[in-house]
């Protein structure tokens, strides 16, 4: 999966297919699921979330929950129009997980973040990949009707094992 914290298709993605896609392909041990974090505008916002949803060096799962909060909330950061009031919206969330200023502070100024984000596009762009979300499978890419529910068990049913 290639996506960016900051593309309102890949928010969509998640509220409609991600729980079907984690229930009945991950959580069974169908699909693993690899995520290529990209950098969509605005990519300060895109960089600050992924940061945010890895505060604290969390595992997969905590990781992809709040990936979740983050494209429901997606639309109030990105709008509230300046980096000082996205900052502080990512700030108030992070609260909410048990994470301090110092911590949220610390991961949005991480470097390493920044090298493992650049290693992800330079792997999307090598795929040719040139919008997010955009999916591949056993490394092969996906039709787009894979971003629908329908598409996307369609796929995966003729493609995986039962």
């Amino acid at each position: 999966l290639n996506a960016s914290m900051a593309c309102p298709h890949c928010a969509h993605f998640h509220a409609e297919n991600w729980p079907l896609l984690k229930a009945n392909y991950i959580d069974t041990g169908r699909l693993r699921l690899t995520m290529q974090e990209i950098l969509t505008e605005p990519a300060v916002a895109a960089f600050a979330m992924f940061q945010l949803a890895r505060c604290g060096n969390v595992d997969g799962t905590e990781y992809f929950r709040r990936m979740g909060i983050l494209f429901e909330r997606q639309r109030a950061i990105i709008g509230t129009g300046t980096v000082g009031g996205m900052v502080e919206s990512l700030v108030t969330t992070g609260a909410e997980w048990g994470l301090t200023r110092a911590q949220i502070m610390a991961s949005l100024n991480d470097s390493s973040g920044q090298q493992r984000i650049s290693r992800s596009i330079e792997v999307a762009n090598a795929a040719g990949v040139t919008a997010t979300p955009t999916f591949f499978l056993n490394g092969r890419r996906v039709p787009d009707d894979f971003a629908t529910p329908a598409g996307m068990v369609r796929t995966l049913n003729a493609a995986l094992p039962r």
